[in-house]
């Protein structure tokens, strides 16, 4: 069974829900490509044993991997929600960042997409509410979904 979200009102049903695209392990796979290319140079242009081509491999593998935590953690502990009356965020591990506001006193919602993110399904969604300012989500898959869930929600109100 899943963790429920402690923030979640027990009569709110959940009418939209995703987590950020996996666009936030770009960097992480730069880096452990980085990583392989020099681990491959160091091997290939040096006359080293073969315990020490080992060694130089598995480093880089490990550096690689280590690499990929932070994304993965943030990419795990991350999530988006609409519920009929509120939207509820939850972004990375340490340290967390939520975002909760009422959808009617939600003022305007904007998706902001490049060329990459039209390509590969993702954006980013600014959330202006009242007395609170810009709230920014992102990068979510399917933002234009997202916005029209916040919008459907606070069009209606805490309609049932």
């Amino acid at each position: 069974m899943a963790a429920r979200d402690e923030s979640a009102v027990d009569e709110e049903r959940e009418r939209f829900r995703t987590r950020l695209h996996p666009v936030v392990f770009g960097g992480a796979a730069g880096f452990a490509l980085f990583a392989a290319v020099v681990g491959a140079l160091i091997v290939l242009h040096n006359d080293l044993p073969p315990t020490t081509n080992r060694l130089v491999v598995l480093g880089a593998l490990a550096t690689a991997v280590v690499g990929m935590v932070p994304s993965a953690l943030r990419w795990r502990w991350s999530s988006v929600a609409v519920t009929d009356g509120r939207l509820v965020a939850r972004f990375g591990l340490l340290p967390v960042r939520r975002v909760d506001v009422p959808l009617d006193a939600i003022q305007d919602v904007d998706v902001e997409q490049t060329f990459l993110g039209r390509l590969l399904g993702y954006g980013r969604v600014y959330v202006t509410a009242r007395d609170e300012g810009v709230d920014t989500l992102g990068p979510v898959p399917a933002p234009a979904e997202l916005r029209a869930a916040l919008l459907r929600g606070r069009a209606g109100g805490r309609r049932r």
